[in-house]
């Protein structure tokens, strides 16, 4: 499971529960931002199992602690119609398409050490050395 908790104004964390109590936090939207911890594939999965609000909602929600220099052909297309179903829709289709072109530009690549999943990004945990070898393989694991 993930979620974020919130710091206030400050920002907010998203955080993966493997379970046995752990909290291992992958992402931190703030001043010192940390991520991404999710690859496209891993919030693709996210969105599809969640329960709370509509896909869409989930999605953007999750956006912020993921990126992905490799993303399928739809997922600009994903993202706008994301943008256009919960937000403004009078802006258009082009307009919405453009932010997403924005919001998913320039990611990190993904990779597998061993069975966990990393990160090239410079400031994500999600890397070799980032977190403990035991938290990348919990967090991955609770991911799939």
């Amino acid at each position: 499971m993930v979620a974020w908790h919130g710091h206030g104004t400050e920002g907010y964390d998203f955080v993966v529960l493997p379970g046995g109590g752990r909290c291992i936090s992958v992402a931190g939207v703030e001043g010192h931002f940390s991520g991404p911890g999710l690859s496209w594939p891993e919030l693709q999965r996210l969105v599809a199992r969640g329960t709370l609000g509509t896909a869409a909602q989930r999605l953007l929600l999750f956006l912020p602690a993921t990126g992905d220099a490799n993303l399928p052909p739809d997922a600009v297309t994903d993202v706008a119609r994301a943008l256009l179903s919960v937000g403004n829709t009078t802006c258009g289709y082009d307009i919405a398409r453009e932010a997403a072109e924005q919001l998913l530009a320039g990611g990190p690549r993904w990779t597998t050490e061993g069975e966990a999943r990393v990160c090239d990004g410079d400031h994500a945990v999600r890397r070799a050395g980032g977190l403990p070898e035991d938290d990348l393989l919990a967090v991955t694991r609770a991911l799939r």
